[in-house]
């Protein structure tokens, strides 16, 4: 639900999806009329298929490899309206004792479950881009090429922004959390709801990057890294893994052991273990980073008040510069139980 997406007819009957996509067909409708009379023609009007276009570069810019957790969440993210800054959301807790007799006779207690509240805010990311009127009517003859390159451009940049919103949290001009009514707008790398594990000396003690690090080492910390979830969360489903390149590189070594070499890489023999789906490249990290978890909106899930779309600024003059503002309202859900669990 990050971009219009006409061939999943699921997300196009979503009141809330179908709403965003009328609200930017709406915005360009407005502006193009405007435009057309203020000029007496239609050499203002944006081409149907220039707007067709700039939807469509959402649809190939997502499968850039600094995109991949962004691209992967997309299938589980929730459609809001635009207007609704935060998502509350209940958790509730266990309830009940059983007690076993002959006779059916014991004395049971009475109990009922106990909930409470958690909310994630959305936030708006924006870019802008533009031509001088001028350059637009001459670009008229050349199908608007250099207007294209320029979304493009616009739209990698608000997609990138909300890579790194859903990795570290949202921050406005002044370099502060963006916060409202208490609730930060934070991501995986600074939200308390995530289950942190310290590879340095203090914590697993492991260099996934290092060729010094012996293959058993890599395995025995990766199976860490997986009971983290599976057992101290009580995840029942399998983890999807998240690494930098330079951990990538690291693990096409062999995985060779006194014991004998099983001719596969470190990498293969990590993704065999029980609880790993799969394991990815995303350039959004670095370093000895990972980041592991479960595609179940259960868990994690975006907030999309704002599919990625680009729309036209108002022109008040004819000599007006053609300004357009790509945006998305975007916030990360990750739930935890009614204990911590997560």
């Amino acid at each position: 639900m990050f971009y219009f997406d006409t061939e999943r007819p699921e997300w196009g009957a979503h009141r809330n999806h179908a709403a965003q996509a009328m609200m930017v067909g709406n915005i360009r409708s407005t502006v193009n009329r405007h435009n057309a009379q203020m000029m007496g023609n239609d050499a203002a009007v944006l081409p149907r298929d220039v707007a067709q276009e700039f939807d469509r570069q959402q649809v190939e810019l997502m499968r850039e490899n600094n995109l991949t957790l962004l691209s992967d969440l997309m299938p589980i993210a929730r459609a809001l309206a635009v207007g609704k800054i935060e998502s509350i959301h209940r958790r509730v807790s266990d309830s009940g004792k059983a007690k076993r007799s002959l006779t059916g006779r014991t004395t049971v207690d009475i109990d009922k479950a106990g909930f409470d509240y958690d909310s994630t805010i959305k936030v708006v990311h924006q870019d802008g881009f533009g031509r001088d009127w001028m350059e637009m009517q001459g670009q008229r003859t050349e199908a608007f090429d250099a207007l294209i390159d320029d979304q493009a451009n616009s739209n990698r940049t608000v997609l990138e922004s909300v890579a790194t919103h859903i990795y570290s949290g949202a921050l406005d001009e002044n370099g502060k959390v963006i916060s409202y009514n208490g609730t930060d707008a934070t991501g995986i790398k600074t939200s308390t709801k995530v289950a942190a594990v310290d590879l340095d000396a203090s914590g697993l003690n492991i260099d996934f990057t290092s060729a010094s690090a012996t293959a058993e080492a890599i395995r025995v910390a990766w199976v860490k890294l997986v009971a983290k979830l599976r057992v101290d969360n009580n995840v029942g489903q399998d983890i999807t893994f998240y690494i930098s390149a330079d951990i990538e590189t690291n693990f096409q070594r062999f995985y060779g052991t006194d014991a004998g070499d099983t001719g596969k890489t470190i990498m293969q023999v990590l993704k065999e273990l029980a609880g790993v789906a799969d394991i990815k490249v995303d350039r959004m990290l670095t370093g000895n980073e990972v980041v592991g978890l479960v595609l179940n909106s259960q868990f994690i899930r975006p907030l999309v008040g704002m599919a990625v779309s680009t729309v036209p600024l108002f022109r008040a003059n004819p000599m007006d510069a053609y300004n357009y503002m790509t945006w998305a309202n975007v916030g990360l859900e990750i739930r935890n139980d009614f204990t911590g669990k997560t």
